[in-house]
């Protein structure tokens, strides 16, 4: 198990070497992707936070798979099984194009138009060296596409819509385990 994780974390750290410097490259990926509705790189044209929040709650979900299939009573699984979208996933990236079909992809498809992709500052943008534009080809609607910390670029509109799924899986991991550790010590205790 533990090596299907390093070799996720490699390829998610092989994609990151590879990610766009430019803003210009980023929109063009990241256009053809949805273009040619091929959801892993579509995946690989997302900012880079928002790619490792995909890993967070994948590798999250896995884990409280395990653990509610080893602990939780019979009645209680189903239940509990049922919100985890991300365990039978290989990878983050794997969860992004298994749910990339269903949510994103004929919104993003609808909003391409026509023409050569162009970039524009985003309004929200300071004066001077831009972290953030606009990309969109001439009749289409456009997409944020920004720059992280580590100076990559990606398209960042699905960003908190991640991170808060992320912090949902990191909390919703504590409670599992917290239950889990209950229904150990509670089928371990004696019945009277």
């Amino acid at each position: 198990m533990r090596w299907l994780w390093a070799g996720a974390l490699l390829c998610g750290l092989l994609t990151a070497c590879r990610h766009p410097r430019t803003p210009e490259q980023a929109c063009e990926d990241f256009l053809r992707a949805v273009s040619e509705g091929d959801g892993g790189s579509v995946f690989d044209s997302l900012l880079e936070t928002t790619r490792w929040a995909f890993f967070t709650v994948q590798k999250n979900h896995r884990e409280m798979r395990q653990l509610v299939g080893d602990t939780y009573p019979p009645a209680e699984r189903t239940a509990a099984l049922a919100r985890l979208y991300g365990a039978d996933a290989e990878s983050g990236r794997d969860l992004f194009i298994q749910i990339y079909p269903e949510r994103y992809a004929a919104a993003w498809t609808s909003r391409l138009g026509s023409g050569e992709p162009r970039l524009v500052p985003s309004p929200d943008s300071s004066a001077g060296q831009a972290s953030e534009f606009l990309c969109q080809r001439s009749s289409g609607q456009p997409f944020r596409i920004r720059r992280t910390a580590s100076g990559k670029w990606g398209m960042s509109e699905l960003n908190s819509e991640w991170e808060q799924a992320q912090l949902r899986a990191i909390h919703d991991l504590e409670t599992v385990k917290k239950n889990a550790d209950l229904y150990r010590r509670l089928s371990a205790s004696p019945t009277k």
